[in-house]
């Protein structure tokens, strides 16, 4: 995490904006993407730290992050969160906002009195208004908020989101209530640079055999992991039965509080290894000093998971371990069965699908190097994703300073 932790505080230092920001030149021919505001978590870091470090790098763009804030859920974006100095605004063609549940027309009336031609742009990773009764984020957005979310993206240029489901389903819920809808929507796919990913993912080899005569198998899950966990319980029992003393189950992210509720702490206690949540700055390197062997990815059939990108997946494969997941999206939309990883239909598959990777490791190295790879090449910014960002932004930026982007 240094280089992202060098960005982050230079950004929030009360330096220049010279030093803040070198190099910012609104007639260089690119087109200009002011991140606002990004949490260091998930959303932030992959949808947009991450896409502008990747994007400046490229001819077309230059990419530059208003700050990085602390991982607060509970703090909505504030006017004094924002700090956008002048010359940002100057700058910039458009404007890049998470979703936001608080009032943001003040934000565009002050821009545009300094920038008349500024585009908003909102970014939406997951569908917040089906966010299911077992998840952590349950009940922290109000009714009220998530109708003032509608009237945000009923006011933006454009919703960029991370999946065509996620467009659809918030295009038909302003249509519900409005008979013309003037925002557009547009796929992008989440990229990462090369030097970020390092940063986060250290160079690890994969697991080649087990671990004090046990191997090690971590369930992971993108969120209500109690509830995933109770979809493969019959595989869990199996397992037990099948190989006893000879494999370690290490459940991630577990918890306490929900396992209580469900009844399941004397059970997992005594049955499982448990490791409980950490932050997304810790994440990664807990991910890796865990050593699994293999991975265990159950989920819940539900809106709020399958249009979301599969991060948990792709950060095991990037750490060079073997994943079966459930066989539904968002897993099937990124793992090629039998190639980077397995799919599971159904609890009897998760088993024959561990057992062959126990009994066979030669299978499970062959899978964590292939799906190591296609991670790397999945969310590096190429020539497919390049061309998405284009369609995005400079296909509509109709300012005549940036003749790249229209070539």
């Amino acid at each position: 995490m240094k280089a992202i932790d060098s960005l982050r505080r230079l950004l929030n230092s009360k330096k220049s904006i010279g030093v803040r920001y070198p190099n910012l030149d609104k007639y260089d021919g690119k087109t200009h993407l002011l991140y606002v505001g990004p949490e260091f978590g998930p959303t932030g870091y992959y949808r947009m730290i991450a896409p502008a470090m990747a994007l400046s790098k490229s001819s077309c763009f230059d990419a530059r992050l208003t700050s990085i804030k602390n991982h607060d859920f509970s703090s909505p974006l504030k006017e004094h969160d924002i700090g956008m100095d002048v010359e940002l605004v100057e700058w910039a063609d458009f404007i890049i906002l998470p979703a936001l549940f608080t009032e943001v027309s003040y934000l565009f009336d002050m821009v545009r009195h300094v920038n008349p031609d500024m585009k908003f742009v909102m970014d939406l990773d997951r569908i917040h208004h089906k966010v299911p009764l077992y998840h952590p984020n349950f009940g922290k957005i109000s009714e009220m908020e998530l109708d003032q979310l509608l009237e945000n993206l009923d006011q933006v240029d454009l919703v960029t989101t991370a999946h065509d489901g996620i467009s659809v389903y918030y295009i038909q819920k302003l249509l519900d209530n409005r008979p013309v809808m003037d925002t557009k929507f547009l796929n992008i796919p989440t990229i990462l640079p090369d030097s970020a990913f390092q940063d986060v993912f250290p160079e690890i080899e994969p697991n080649k055999g087990m671990k004090n005569g046990k191997t090690r198998i971590g369930i992971l899950s993108h969120g209500g992991v109690v509830s995933a966990v109770m979809t493969i319980w019959g595989y869990l029992e199996r397992m037990d039965n099948h190989y006893s003393e000879s494999l370690e189950f290490i459940i991630l992210d577990w918890e306490g509080r929900m396992c209580t509720e469900h009844g399941l702490k004397d059970i997992i206690g005594a049955r499982y290894s448990s490791q409980p949540p950490v932050s997304f700055r810790e994440y990664p390197e807990t991910l890796a000093s865990l050593s699994f062997d293999i991975a265990i990815l159950p989920d819940v059939h539900h809106p709020y998971h399958i249009y979301r990108v599969p991060i948990r997946y792709l950060e095991a494969a990037l750490l060079g371990i073997p994943v079966i997941a459930a066989g539904q999206r968002p897993y099937t939309n990124v793992i090629e069965h039998g190639i980077t990883g397995y799919l599971a239909a159904t609890e009897e598959d998760f088993f024959e699908y561990t057992k062959m990777m126990i009994e066979v490791p030669s299978i499970r190295e062959s899978i964590a190097c292939r799906a190591r790879k296609m991670a790397w090449n999945l969310c590096s910014l190429n020539k497919k994703s390049l061309k998405a960002y284009k369609e995005a932004f400079c296909v509509q930026n109709l300012n005549s300073r940036n003749p790249v982007c229209e070539s």
